[in-house]
C-alpha cells in the first residue's frame, strides 16, 4: 500500500527534478538557432547525460502516485488513474533515453557526429525527445488531473487547482502552460505530503458489551 505522504512527496519530486532536467539539459528543441546547436554537439556533455538520467528517475516516481490514487479515488476513476501514471512513465522515461541518446551518440561518435551531424537533424531529434519526456507525460498527468477536480474527496479548492493543472498538462506543447502543470504537481504534491492524517475512530460498543 502506497502512503499519502509517500505519494506526495513523488509527485512533487517528479515536478522539481523534471524542471531541473529540463531547463539544464539543453537538448536541442524550441526555437532553431544554429549557434545553441552547435554549442550542444560540440561543448560539455557530461551534464546533459546525468541530467538525463535524473529525468527518466523523475518519470519512474509517478508510479507510486497512480497506486495511491488508484485507493484514493476507487472504482473506475482509481484504475483509470493508474493507467495514466504508467503512461505517463513509460512515456517520460522513453523520451529521456532518447534525448540522453543523443548526447551519447555524440560522444560515442567523436567529431565525426558533433561536426557532421546536420543541425536540422539533430533539432529534429532533440525536439522530439523533449516532447515525449515532458510534454507526453504531462499529457497523461493533466488527465489524471482531470479525475482528481471532478472527485468530491478531496476540497473545492485542490478541485479548481487540479482543473488548472489539468489544462495546463493537455495543452503542455504551448510551452507556456506547463509551468501552469508544474505548479499544480507541487501543490498537489505538497499537500498529499503534509496535510495531516485522518485521526482513527475508536471503534463503537455496544452497550450491552460496555464495562460497569
Amino acid at each position: 500500500m502506497t502512503t499519502r505522504r509517500t505519494a506526495g512527496l513523488a509527485l512533487g519530486g517528479y515536478a522539481l527534478a523534471t524542471l531541473v532536467a529540463f531547463t539544464g539539459a539543453g537538448v536541442p528543441g524550441g526555437d532553431y538557432e544554429p549557434g545553441k546547436l552547435t554549442g550542444f554537439l560540440t561543448g560539455g556533455h557530461l551534464a546533459p547525460v546525468v541530467l538525463g538520467w535524473l529525468g527518466a528517475a523523475a518519470a519512474v516516481a509517478l508510479l507510486p502516485v497512480g497506486r495511491y490514487l488508484r485507493e484514493a479515488l476507487g472504482g473506475v476513476p482509481g484504475g483509470l488513474a493508474h493507467d495514466l501514471s504508467v503512461v505517463a512513465t513509460s512515456a517520460g522515461v522513453v523520451g529521456w533515453t532518447a534525448s540522453t541518446g543523443l548526447t551519447i551518440a555524440v560522444v560515442e561518435g567523436g567529431p565525426h557526429v558533433a561536426t557532421g551531424l546536420p543541425l536540422p537533424v539533430a533539432y529534429a531529434v532533440g525536439e522530439v525527445a523533449n516532447l515525449l519526456a515532458v510534454c507526453a507525460p504531462a499529457f497523461g498527468l493533466g488527465a489524471l488531473a482531470l479525475l482528481v477536480a471532478r472527485s468530491h474527496s478531496v476540497p473545492a479548492w485542490v478541485r479548481g487547482v487540479s482543473l488548472l493543472g489539468a489544462v495546463g498538462g493537455l495543452t503542455a506543447p504551448l510551452f507556456f502552460t506547463y509551468f501552469v502543470f508544474l505548479v499544480w504537481a507541487l501543490v498537489l504534491g505538497g499537500w498529499l505530503a503534509l496535510r495531516p492524517a485522518p485521526s482513527p475512530v475508536a471503534p463503537s460498543v455496544p452497550a450491552s458489551l460496555g464495562v460497569a
